[in-house]
């Protein structure tokens, strides 16, 4: 009996041991995004203490209709890693392919035999063109990780993080948009590159169950923009040097733009030709709406900032882009980098054209990037600006949600903090 005893103990040691190995092995920090197929959805993942040599070679994913169905199998992933803040482990890829729309597709992924796998996770797939369907899209921006000791004027992202997590893993949003600064690693000493892990760990209920699509704000661009490049894949429809940094998708009844102000959008510059040969070719009858989104704001009230920010910074930037705005019809433009919630009136010129949302000929403008960071929230705002349509005073944090059918996009901001909507307004056509 006592041997028995002891080589159970033995045993159970053992498989502690196996546990804790696989534990090890198993996909973290997933993502998925939308590529340049429609029927396509790419996932990465992370294994941060698995150095490239020892990295599985057969990692894949398993999909289908449920999770007891999941039938399709994946091509092998691609791997690769970087060194840049002390990183040391392995990122994977792999695309999922043969997806019909409207419809949800469970996966799991992790080594060949899956004895090292991920939770089952679900998406939804983007709806068919000139579908009649209501789109639900969640929204945030200047999201750092969630430190519970930074728990005070909007120092800690947690509240924002706990509720979209919890929307996204009810299936409440077809898409996620960050409009940049994730993680703030760049404000904690280095080597660095746990902050990243921690942090998109922590997003994971939400990364892994929609399409996330992301820009690059200014707080990515340490190491060149290193962690970006590596961790995040969106599409990628140019060849130049930049062409990681910008991107197109059509979404329901919803054409999206996304491009880097960390980089030039100068007239004859390689961001501005992709925008302007890309919102030439926008089919208002399948995509009547057109949202734009990038880090830095175009219009913004703040008074913490006004000068640098809104004054110089925003004029140069409406400067290289706001007639190509108006030319095109872009009726939204997301933006964070102020870390604070607020909207203009349709706007050309620094005026509003219209104190109506119906068929407005003009660019709404969003500030959202009061997710919650270590260098906080930011309170006030110039008075009386005309502007300005709405303006969330005070330090707790928040995320938008967008609602976009064929006839109408209705735009939330949501107070994370106490858990109430906040503002609300519809554009109509």
């Amino acid at each position: 009996k006592k041997m028995r005893g002891w080589v159970t103990r033995v045993g159970l040691v053992l498989l502690a041991l196996v546990v804790g190995i696989h534990a090890t092995n198993a996909p973290e920090q997933i993502k998925i995004a939308l590529t340049t197929r429609v029927d396509e959805m790419s996932v990465t993942w992370v294994l941060p203490d698995v150095p490239l040599a020892s990295a599985p070679a057969d990692s894949r994913c398993v999909y289908g209709p449920s999770a007891d169905n999941m039938n399709m199998t994946s091509g092998v992933a691609d791997v690769w890693t970087y060194d840049a803040g002390g990183f040391n482990g392995t990122i994977f890829e792999t695309v999922l392919t043969q997806l019909a729309p409207d419809t949800r597709v469970f996966y799991q992924c992790g080594s060949g035999n899956l004895s090292a796998s991920s939770k089952i996770y679900s998406f939804p797939t983007p709806p068919a063109a000139m579908s009649e369907r209501t789109i639900a899209v969640g929204q945030h921006g200047d999201m750092g990780v969630s430190m519970p000791e930074q728990h005070f004027l909007g120092h800690d992202s947690a509240h924002t993080q706990k509720m979209m997590g919890e929307e996204a893993l009810a299936g409440k949003y077809d898409l996620v948009i960050n409009v940049g600064d994730s993680s703030y690693a760049d404000k904690y000493a280095q080597p660095n590159t746990h902050i990243v892990d921690d942090f998109w760990n922590q997003m994971e209920p939400v990364t892994a169950s929609c399409p996330y699509m992301l820009c690059a704000g200014n707080h990515e661009a340490q190491f060149h923009f290193a962690a970006h490049l590596n961790r995040t894949r969106m599409p990628a429809p140019g060849s130049g040097p930049l062409a990681r940094f910008y991107y197109s998708f059509n979404f329901g009844a919803m054409h999206v733009v996304s491009f880097s102000t960390e980089h030039s959008v100068a007239p004859g510059g390689e961001q501005h030709t992709f925008i302007k040969e890309d919102l030439a070719k926008v089919n208002r009858t399948e995509t009547p709406w057109v949202v734009a989104f990038s880090h830095h704001p175009l219009y913004c009230t703040d008074i913490l900032t006004l000068k640098p920010r809104c004054e110089i910074q925003g004029s140069n930037f409406r400067k290289d882009l706001e007639d190509l705005f108006l030319d095109n019809g872009v009726d939204l433009y997301l933006s964070g980098h102020n870390h604070q919630y607020e909207r203009t009136w349709p706007l050309y010129k620094n005026e509003p054209t219209s104190k109506s949302f119906h068929q407005a000929n003009g660019t709404v403008y969003i500030v959202s990037g009061a997710a919650g960071d270590v260098e906080g929230t930011e309170p006030g705002f110039l008075p009386f600006s005309p502007i300005r349509a709405y303006g969330r005073y005070g330090f707790d944090t928040g995320f938008g949600r967008m609602f976009v059918n064929r006839t109408a996009l209705r735009w939330q901001y949501v107070d994370s903090t106490w858990r109430k909507d906040l503002d609300e307004f519809v554009m109509t056509k």
